[in-house]
């Protein structure tokens, strides 16, 4: 069964397996970030926190270009998120006591639980993207430079 996610012809060539009969089509080719983009001021401070810890490993590796900074944004604000979450439960507690109409009370499950697992659940799939899980960095080419001949590196 073929994968949903079509292996680059790059990836193909390299590994020797590249058909001419199976060529994609031409992709896109955005370009890359050349410099350190800083972290958005709407963020708030665990988001840009996070923003400044992934810009430092993705960026040196050419791989982000600026149509990917928006989900960059979306996943700092969801671990940004997950944060403010974790502290309210921390200081909360995981239940919460609701008085209903009856005059009757009951405890339930706090709401910040939910908020916490939405906002780790959309975390790790837009991790995902960028390579931030194990299995999905084996998904994720990134072009190596390419060295130059000097006439030593047979001695390598």
């Amino acid at each position: 069964m073929a994968s949903p996610h079509p292996k680059p012809d790059a990836l193909k060539a390299q590994k020797g397996t590249l058909r001419p009969s199976r060529k994609l089509e031409p992709s896109m080719k955005p370009a890359v970030l050349e410099s350190f983009e800083m972290a958005p001021d709407d963020l708030p401070e665990k988001g840009q926190q996070e923003w400044n810890r992934v810009m430092q490993q993705l960026q040196p590796l050419k791989v982000l270009t600026p149509a990917d900074l928006s989900i960059l944004k979306s996943y700092c604000q969801h671990v940004a998120t997950m944060d403010i979450a974790s502290s309210k439960l921390r200081t909360e507690g995981y239940t919460t006591t609701i008085t209903n109409k009856g005059g009757g009370s009951y405890e339930t499950k706090s709401p910040w639980v939910g908020i916490y697992n939405e906002a780790s659940d959309r975390a790790a799939k837009l991790g995902q993207q960028f390579g931030f899980t194990p299995s999905s960095r084996t998904r994720i080419v990134v072009p190596t430079p390419e060295k130059k001949e000097d006439g030593f590196s047979q001695f390598d």
